[in-house]
């Protein structure tokens, strides 16, 4: 492609030694420039991409993208834009033939649920007969590509050629998961999204990067008003900052949840473990669904999937297929079955709300005791360690508290965050080991017990310091269990406090889910 129409894509850039080029690809990566390639320079937070820009020309760059003219060798073409983060979304989208316009997209956001109701939406799609690619968390789905995702929304390059990739392949939707950070970087900028799906908004994630709750929230705000009035926005009626992402949208708005008031609501009529059946209320018709997945958050994300599918023109019966085919999703209440006479999950589970989602969902659908196993991460926000730990406390019977990915902190001092907030408990573990907090979790289920495996859900990777390691947690619970099968496993359990471990929990927690029901009943 010319650089003079790339150059008409950039409003109000001025040029240093322009010449005409014959551009080949983008990248904001020295490293990665061949002969023939746009060189962007973008202003990082970490770190600044200008005093690369040698390095690029070096390399083979045609042309270089600044946000202030640079000293470099006068045959290099310099395009110089106000902010570059926005120049390489408006140049990415012209290079690849602007394929977000040749495809429905539909936006996912919010603090937990985007990967599930993104996957939802897809298989309601995909069972419509409107193939579809995503973008999001675990992988990255475009034509018969699957790609082990590096970010929850990638970059601009990167989605412009999945969008093209998508639309060449003959699909006709593409679904992506946006997060707060990608909405801050614009590198969804320039999107016509037909539709955004909020899930939900939490007080203690992020707040690391944004500082504040207000600050989070307004950087999901983006994405809806971004919206034409043309698109839809589907927000969770449960939440209250829906409210405040509907006076800031002007999308047409369609509201779901469990509420009455919800333009789109389900009722659960038959919680289980083998699958949570709804009644699903629309503007177009009732209609019963008896999907694989349980638990009542999920029947929330399935709620949020059949609204924003509504929008799209698919057919109630459609949306149920879609449902009742859905497959799940990798390391979302995972199961992990090796014959045993107890049920092991994997879940991503790794803040505070949605570890508690998942603990008080399986207590509801378990004859057994919850065994549980979670760390939080380092260089994250603090905040929320000593809120996990109490939420372990209160819903778990027995709790092994681990290393997550703990970065460049030390595993210890995250686990003394944790235990802040427990407070006079000795029915857990402190195992910094995470294999080893497996092996003790798996050895103590008795029959009908559930083990959680709760944080890193797909994650084939540990973070441990400066380095990366190969690690998954299904791999090592099917590993536990098999040595567990053939005899193999021997784990002594040493409780805080030396106490014996209060088999008794599971009859406490139902009785005072009782009690706290009965005086929910009373306040009504």
């Amino acid at each position: 492609m010319k650089l003079t129409r790339l150059k008409k894509a950039l409003p109000n850039v001025q040029t240093h030694h322009f010449e005409e080029r014959d551009i080949k690809g983008l990248t904001c990566d020295s490293r990665s420039v061949t002969e023939g390639y746009l060189f962007v320079a973008i202003s990082g937070e970490e770190q600044d991409g200008h005093p690369f820009a040698i390095d690029a020309r070096a390399n083979g760059a045609a042309a270089i993208v600044v946000e202030h003219k640079l000293d470099l060798p006068k045959d290099t073409p310099q395009l110089i834009v106000a902010d570059s983060r926005e120049a390489v979304a408006r140049l990415s989208a012209e290079f690849n033939g602007h394929p977000a316009a040749r495809l429905k997209v539909v936006g996912i956001t919010g603090t937990n649920g985007k990967t599930t109701a993104s996957w939802m939406l897809r298989a309601i799609l995909e069972a419509a007969g409107e193939p579809s690619g995503l973008i999001g968390t675990i992988r990255y789905q475009a034509g018969r590509r699957s790609i082990p995702a590096k970010n929850t929304t990638p970059s601009p390059i990167a989605i412009h050629q999945m969008l093209a990739e998508m639309h060449q392949a003959g699909q006709t939707c593409a679904v992506m998961e946006v997060s707060s950070h990608a909405l801050i970087q614009k590198r969804v900028h320039g999107i016509d999204f037909d539709g955004a799906v909020f899930t939900n908004l939490t007080d203690n994630e992020h707040l690391d990067y944004h500082g504040t709750f207000a600050a989070y929230r307004n950087a999901k705000t983006m994405l809806f008003e971004s919206l034409s009035e043309s698109a839809f926005a589907v927000l969770n009626i449960e939440d209250s900052s829906s409210g405040y992402i509907a006076q800031r949208t002007r999308a047409r708005v369609m509201t779901y949840g469990v509420s009455r008031e919800a333009d789109v609501r389900a009722i659960v009529t038959n919680p289980s473990m083998s699958g949570t059946r709804f009644e699903l209320y629309t503007p177009t018709g009732t209609v019963e669904v008896a999907p694989g997945f349980f638990g009542n958050y999920n029947v929330a994300n399935a709620t949020a999937a059949a609204a924003a599918a509504m929008n799209l023109g698919i057919e109630i019966d459609a949306i149920k297929n879609g449902l009742e085919q859905y497959p799940g999703t990798p390391g979302r209440l995972e199961v992990i079955d090796c014959g045993q006479d107890f049920s092991v999950l994997v879940d991503y589970a790794h803040s505070a709300d949605a570890l508690s989602n998942v603990l008080t969902t399986l207590r509801n659908v378990t004859s057994g005791r919850i065994i549980l196993v979670f760390g939080c991460g380092g260089q994250r926000d603090k905040t929320k360690r000593p809120k996990m730990g109490n939420i372990a406390r209160k819903y778990s019977d027995y709790f092994v508290i681990t290393a997550d990915n703990s970065r460049a902190e030390q595993t210890e001092n995250i686990i003394a965050d944790i235990e802040e907030g427990i407070d006079d408990c000795d029915y857990y573990t402190v195992e910094p080991d995470r294999t080893a907090a497996i092996r003790i979790a798996v050895a103590q289920a008795q029959p009908g017990d559930v083990v959680l495996i709760a944080g890193k859900g797909h994650e084939t990777y540990q973070v441990l310091g400066n380095t990366t390691i190969p690690y998954d947690d299904r791999k090592k619970a099917t590993e536990a269990l098999e040595e567990l099968k053939i005899g193999k496993q021997k784990v002594t359990v040493a409780c805080k406090g030396n106490s014996q471990w209060n088999r008794s929990r599971s009859d406490q927690f139902a009785k005072q889910q009782e009690a706290e029901s009965a005086a929910a009943a009373g306040q009504r």
